[in-house]
């Protein structure tokens, strides 16, 4: 019987998707007065909704404010409005879309915004954020092209969105906000303390920290693998918390980003190259205690 009960909801759930109603989101508040001169003055200025807005009432704002951005006519060909079916993102701005549906937790010690679409303009689509480590359902991958993504060039990884239920809407959250219970991973780990050693393990989250699986002690030392990118991450780990320098490094070996964390947060410098070894010019980056600080602090 209980067999049978089992069968049943694993056929329902692999068939549905499940709200994510305990989901604690910080929801921001809209200002009304700014969304009326939005859709009268039709200026990006005003354009920042804060609130959940439908696909094809977004897109429309962008069709009549994003005009003078270099990826309008990729996005709008011949200034023609596409059509959000079921309120998703046109086909045409889509590369791929990959059933997930598996909880996951959140990785967000410094708050981590959530979206009404799968893109990075904040005045657009962020409506709210998520702090802390949560679970969440994720039910697709979607890796959005990139002229969705206008800053494609240096910051490729906002091509890469999970969605969400909550409230009856589906919402976005960032790739990297996400820890799915399998994706930390297939790793490498090097362990540290007296002899270092190499073992094919996996790490998972509990209580914010990181462990082995099978083990009681929050996990010191380093893991080297490859994220859904094909990246190769080496990490490092103190008492079940990021420490110490991190590095991803392009599929062809050459260093992408370097920085430092403490205790779980970024606390240091943190540099960005491209594939040929040229710092961005953006970089670097000076962070205490997971946030963004003056670079005398990383110069001491």
């Amino acid at each position: 019987m209980k067999q049978t009960i089992l069968l049943i909801s694993l056929l329902f759930f692999s068939n549905s998707w499940a709200e994510e109603e305990s989901l604690d989101i910080d929801f921001f508040e809209g200002n009304p007065s700014d969304e009326s001169l939005c859709i009268s003055e039709k200026t990006s200025r005003y354009c920042r909704f804060n609130t959940y807005q439908s696909c094809n009432f977004l897109l429309g704002i962008m069709h009549e404010t994003w005009k003078s951005k270099d990826n309008y006519y990729a996005l709008f060909p011949n200034g023609e409005l596409p059509e959000c079916i079921n309120n998703e993102l046109p086909d045409a701005w889509v590369e791929s879309r990959t059933t997930i549906n598996q909880y996951a937790y959140t990785v967000c010690e410094i708050p981590c915004n959530v979206r009404s679409l799968p893109m990075l303009s904040n005045s657009i689509a962020g409506i709210g954020h998520i702090k802390g480590s949560k679970e969440i359902l994720i039910l697709e991958l979607i890796e959005v092209n990139d002229n969705v993504n206008n800053y494609h060039i240096t910051t490729p990884w906002y091509n890469y969105w999970y969605s969400f239920i909550h409230e009856g809407k589906k919402l976005y959250i960032h790739t990297d906000n996400v820890m799915l219970s399998d994706e930390v991973p297939s790793y490498r780990l090097i362990k540290h303390g007296g002899r270092s050693y190499e073992v094919d393990s996996k790490l998972e989250i509990r209580n914010h920290l990181y462990y082995e699986i099978n083990t009681q002690e929050p996990f010191t030392g380093r893991t080297v693998g490859k994220n859904y990118r094909g990246w190769i991450e080496v990490i490092n780990y103190k008492n079940g918390k990021k420490h110490g320098l991190n590095e991803w490094f392009y599929n062809i070996g050459q260093s992408f980003i370097r920085t430092h964390y403490k205790n779980g947060k970024r606390d240091g410098l943190s540099e960005m190259f491209d594939e040929n070894g040229e710092e961005y010019s953006s970089s670097p980056w000076c962070y205490k205690e997971g946030e963004e600080t003056d670079m005398s602090y990383c110069n001491n």
